[in-house]
């Protein structure tokens, strides 16, 4: 069998043209940072200045949570 003389167009356009995977992790990250959050507030209130590091807060302070003050360590 004879190899394809031509150069795939889309394998090589993607990593030029598209973020791929890299935005996508970036949204969970912040996604899974937020979850934690709101479920810590809503059934561990306690619990969310030992469970919650501040780079968390950093990546959910865009979008409008902020500690209150006996949340933040």
């Amino acid at each position: 069998m004879n190899a394809p003389t031509h150069t795939p167009t889309r394998p090589m356009s993607q990593p030029r043209l598209d973020a791929g995977g890299t935005e996508f992790a970036r949204t969970r990250v912040e996604m899974n940072a937020l979850e934690s959050i709101i479920q810590l507030r809503r059934h561990h209130p306690r619990r969310i200045k030992r469970m919650t590091p501040s780079h968390q807060w950093d990546l959910a302070s865009p979008y409008g949570l902020q500690p209150e003050p006996e949340e933040r360590s």
